[in-house]
């Protein structure tokens, strides 16, 4: 992995690139108990068209919002609560032109970091909760609805852009999220997964990027577990997170990062 020392801030970055495209940040902390892990994807509310294994898609106005609810389902599973075990606070967000699944934890951070990783790269869409799903995001669109300076902000970028699909809110309407299914969920997860993405992590002052080495030894038999190694004199053990995630199932990104 490449280092890049900021002097200005005292900060020192490591980055890399896995051969699948997922791009790879570590951020170490001194002085930090809390640890922070996001994996961020290029896909926002403006993505409404796309081409996919050469045919065009375009999906209705709200997909990724929604589609961000709708990674969290995991069958037979409560995902908040399995993170809630391990010490973890989870959530996500979607803006105009990304979409980030995060969780802050002071312990475990191994194990809430496979769970994040086995989460948004399992789609489970059923016409069942996806139908479900329409309700709550109906709330929410509501909510925004009524709050002032949302509206304020999206009536400028109406009278901004004249014909961009920014100009439709991030979670979409009322109208345009009845034609959302579970079908064009699956559509649009595609390019989701096909993004490049990066993921960054943030240690104390007690905890260094290569002191995990126990968390791999324990968790060797788990089948998707993304784990980095103890103290190194290099970046070899960094490169054991990589091989692990290069060696899953998961298909990485080509526009995202996670910081």
């Amino acid at each position: 992995m490449e280092k890049q020392f900021y002097p200005e801030v005292g900060e020192t970055l490591y980055k890399g690139t896995l051969s699948n495209g997922l791009q790879i940040i570590v951020l170490p902390r001194s002085g930090f108990t809390k640890k922070l892990c996001y994996f961020v994807t290029d896909f926002g509310a403006i993505h409404r068209q796309f081409t996919m294994d050469g045919k065009d898609y375009t999906v209705p106005a709200g997909i990724a919002h929604y589609l961000e609810h709708k990674l969290f389902d995991m069958p037979g599973r409560d995902v908040t609560e399995e993170f809630a075990k391990l010490g973890a606070s989870p959530n996500a967000f979607t803006s105009y032109d990304m979409t980030a699944y995060y969780f802050s934890c002071t312990e475990h951070f191994a194990e809430n970091l496979s769970l994040l990783l086995e989460f948004v790269t399992t789609p489970y869409f059923t016409d069942e909760s996806v139908k479900k799903e329409q309700g709550i995001i109906g709330q929410e669109i509501d909510m925004n609805r009524d709050n002032p300076d949302t509206q304020i902000f999206e009536m400028l970028v109406q009278n901004l852009y004249n014909n961009h699909p920014i100009r439709v809110p991030i979670a979409g309407t009322v109208e345009s999220i009845q034609d959302i299914t579970a079908q064009t969920l699956g559509i649009s997860f595609d390019p989701t997964a096909a993004l490049e993405s990066a993921w960054a992590i943030g240690h104390d002052a007690r905890r260094n990027i290569f002191e995990l080495q126990q968390d791999i030894e324990q968790a060797k038999a788990a089948p998707s577990a993304f784990y980095s190694v103890e103290n190194s004199a290099d970046l070899t053990p960094i490169d054991n997170i990589l091989a692990t995630l290069e060696k899953s199932a998961y298909r990485a990104p080509s526009d995202a990062y996670i910081v």
